[in-house]
């Protein structure tokens, strides 16, 4: 098991676009992300299925339907990650070459993740109107993205100064994916719990196969943790000044909005439903 750069490919050789480079061990960074992805699938159903009976309170309600896209775009991912795992033979002159389909497979995954949360976040801030949130969040005009969202939310109270700190980590590592080639901008490490990335000016982030993953679950957590601390301060009703309870009749948000509930389906069932996400210009 050598020790192998993919900073050090050539990148005509291997048509690499757009990706985290990574740092790894030829035997084990398939497993790792494999099992890492098993476990990202069940967190966001077993998640879609406790915000389904504690919050969900309408035909296909916004904030259940966030956890069940991310689910379904996880089984994708999974589904050609395990594909990836059949088809190569352990031969290490191509293993550079799969850990890239990975990387990539599970880089769009990580994209479609955060878009989906923004979507559902700036969704919630209809059924959460009297949360004080839109309002604080659209004190500067223009579109409300994901970052607004969460500032404001730190400034009321709704989570702390460590979740923005992570909030903003994942945010940065969107745009740089999306918007600069996955080249770094500064000089830091980036560190979100156990996930370390090298980063250097104008230099291709490093960090390892599960990086994506790793981010994916990380947003997953963020919002769900955003979205209970939130609805439980409505429903508790100790959002005091902030305003009483928010009925469903007055919540501004139309019935059904445009989702549908997606149904579970197993690994050779039918295609998933159309993404529904934000979209849009960086959070």
């Amino acid at each position: 098991s050598c020790l192998f750069f993919i900073d050090k490919i050539s990148t005509k050789k291997y048509n690499i676009t757009n990706t985290i480079f990574i740092q790894y061990f030829m035997t084990c960074p398939m497993s790792d992300v494999a099992e890492r992805l098993d476990a990202f699938v069940s967190a966001a159903a077993d998640l879609a299925s406790k915000v389904d009976s504690e919050v969900a309170d309408r035909e296909n309600d916004p904030r259940s339907m966030c956890f069940w896209n991310i689910r379904n775009r996880a089984l994708i991912s999974q589904e050609i990650v395990g594909f990836y795992g059949k088809a190569w033979d352990g031969d290490e002159s191509t293993g550079d070459e799969m850990s890239e389909r990975m990387m990539v497979v599970t880089r769009d995954m990580f994209v479609d993740v955060v878009s989906s949360v923004e979507k559902a976040a700036r969704d919630c801030m209809r059924l959460y109107e009297s949360s004080g949130i839109k309002a604080k969040a659209s004190e500067q005009g223009g579109r409300m993205y994901l970052r607004d969202i969460m500032v404001a939310s730190r400034e009321l109270g709704y989570i702390d100064g460590k979740e923005l700190e992570a909030w903003d980590r994942i945010l940065l590592m969107r745009n740089l994916t999306i918007h600069n080639n996955s080249v770094s901008d500064r000089s830091d490490v980036f560190v979100l719990g156990d996930l370390r990335i090298s980063m250097r000016p104008n230099r291709m982030m490093k960090g390892p196969p599960s990086t994506f993953v790793i981010l994916s679950s990380e947003t997953l957590m963020l919002f769900y943790r955003w979205l209970m601390s939130v609805h439980r301060k409505r429903r508790n009703g100790s959002e005091g000044a902030l305003g009483g309870l928010l009925s469903k009749e007055s919540d501004g948000m139309e019935r059904g909005h445009g989702y549908r509930r997606p149904v579970l389906r197993k690994r050779s069932g039918p295609r998933m439903r159309q993404r529904q996400d934000g979209g849009g210009p960086p959070g």
